[in-house]
Formats: structure tokens, C-alpha cells, sequence
């Protein structure tokens, strides 16, 4: 009796472990997620593209040939582009690559500033050609539309300035009449990007929860915690919407973590004036 107790526990394991790792390699693939989004700022549509958490890792030939067929007017690069264990070089060959093709915009996330030397990796990224923006606004034009790019920066750095000054002055030197974009590694912070009145704040960090619920669109495991508020997808309070991106990779070291029901994305953002067709979808 206990062997056959015994037995059935350990088939019972195993037949869980196989569910997991077939699962996982499903949920591991690349899938495009696509917004629209209407603002009476936007005079003709852009199309941008939001690459966040590569973790230096991932198949870079399939995130650029994804890019190439969407061909964007911007790329946004979320923060973690490197990582803080398997380092940088391949971060900065996805960087060199899109960079010849179209601008890139990168705000730093926790990884960035997790490395001995975060300046340098930094530094090198602006030379490749990457404008990185930490606590800084970028002004451009974009299909004859007014745009100001806002970039905070996340991790250790917090403790020198706070995220809550950074706001203040990326909110002061930008100008509210441009359609703003924000863009903020950490969406724990949302009700504060919020409170400025951004018009597209685009964060990742929480990698979808790693496990999310079927057909909830709602993460598991947060980094601090279980179910986090805003672990990935399009969250709207009043004209400011929130994409949380569930990150284009994970780290090499999390392969032992299941990444169930939540597939590594990259996003793609139709901003469109009023009275325009709008919805999302996956592929």
C-alpha cells in the first residue's frame, strides 16, 4: 500500500514536471501585441514599437525581422536591455542593429544600474547611437505630429533621486500641448505617471507575473509579491494609458522558472487621432 502511495505520488510529480516543461517551451515564444491608441493631439498615425526586458538574451534575428515587417516610425527600448549576470554584448547587438534603421528611444531599468559599471554601459549604448534618457525629455516631430519623450530612471539610483523629482521634472520640461510619452522600467510607481497626465506611459520589469491566469490577463508573481497590480497589458485612467510590456525575454538563469500562459511580447502601438479605428490584438 505505501509503495503504490509511493508510486503514485512520484507519477503524479513527474507527470506535472513534463506539463511544466512542455508548457514552457510553448509559452516561450515571441508573439507580437498589438494597441491602438486615439489622442486629439495626433494629427497623422504613428506606429512605434516597444522592445523591453531583453536581458541580454533571445533570438535577435526574430526580433529584428518582427520589427522590419511592422516598420515603425520609433522604437522604444525598455529597461533591461542588459543584464546584470550574463552581461551586455548581445544588449548591445540588438541595440546596434535597430539603430541603423530607425531611433531609438531607451530609459534604464534595474539591470542597467545592477552592473559595477552602469556609466559605461550607458556611454556605450549612446555611442552605438541609442539616445538614452534618464531624467531628461526629448522633443521631436514625428509624421508632422509634436511628440516629447520622457525617460526616468529605476534601480539603485532612486536612493540619489528620487522617482517622485524625477517626475516633477521631466513634467516641467516637457510641454502638455505635445502628445507625451513616458517611459518608466517600473509600473509600481503607475498612480504617481498617472497623477503628471502622460498620454502613453510605457513600463515592463514584472514580466507578466512569469505565470498568468487563463484568460485573466493577470499575473501571479510579482517582484514584490503575488498578483501585482500592473503586470502586463493596457490599464487607462482618464486620457493616460499605461502599456506594461511582459518583456521580449527573461534571463538565461530564470530557464528553470515555468512562463506559463504568458508569452514574451513585443509590442506594437498605433497612436492615431480621434475618430479613428481602434482595438487590440495578439498574433
Amino acid at each position: 500500500m505505501i509503495k503504490y502511495i509511493i508510486f503514485s505520488i512520484l507519477f503524479i510529480i513527474l507527470v506535472v514536471i513534463f506539463f511544466i516543461a512542455v508548457s514552457d517551451i510553448r509559452f516561450r515564444k515571441i508573439k507580437n501585441v498589438t494597441y491602438t491608441i486615439e489622442s486629439e493631439k495626433i494629427k497623422k498615425s504613428i506606429k512605434a514599437v516597444f522592445v523591453s526586458d531583453f536581458h541580454n538574451c533571445g533570438d535577435i534575428g526574430e526580433i529584428v525581422k518582427r520589427i522590419e515587417n511592422i516598420s515603425p516610425d520609433i522604437v522604444f527600448l525598455g529597461g533591461d536591455l542588459v543584464d546584470r549576470i550574463s552581461g551586455c554584448q548581445q544588449g548591445y547587438e540588438l541595440a546596434n542593429i535597430l539603430v541603423q534603421k530607425y531611433n531609438c528611444y531607451f530609459a534604464p531599468g534595474n539591470h542597467e544600474y545592477g552592473l559595477k559599471e552602469p556609466e559605461e554601459v550607458l556611454s556605450n549604448l549612446q555611442k552605438i547611437g541609442v539616445k538614452v534618457l534618464e531624467d531628461k525629455v526629448e522633443k521631436v516631430i514625428i509624421n508632422g505630429n509634436k511628440i516629447d519623450i520622457c525617460g526616468v530612471y529605476d534601480g539603485v539610483k532612486l536612493s540619489e533621486n528620487s522617482m517622485a523629482t524625477q517626475l516633477k521634472n521631466v513634467n516641467y520640461n516637457s510641454d502638455k500641448e505635445n502628445y507625451r510619452i513616458l517611459l518608466a522600467h517600473f509600473p509600481v510607481y503607475a498612480k504617481s505617471y498617472f497623477r503628471y497626465k502622460f498620454d502613453l506611459i510605457l513600463s515592463g520589469h514584472e514580466h507578466g507575473g512569469m505565470i498568468s491566469l487563463p484568460h485573466k490577463d493577470k499575473g501571479l508573481i510579482g517582484h514584490k509579491g503575488f498578483f501585482p497590480t500592473f503586470s502586463g497589458g493596457e490599464y487607462v485612467k482618464e486620457n493616460s494609458v499605461l502599456l506594461v510590456s511582459r518583456g521580449i525575454s527573461y534571463p538565461k538563469y530564470n530557464y528553470i522558472l515555468p512562463r506559463l500562459f504568458n508569452n514574451p511580447e513585443l509590442v506594437v502601438i498605433n497612436i492615431k487621432g480621434l475618430n479613428k479605428d481602434n482595438g487590440q490584438n495578439s498574433n
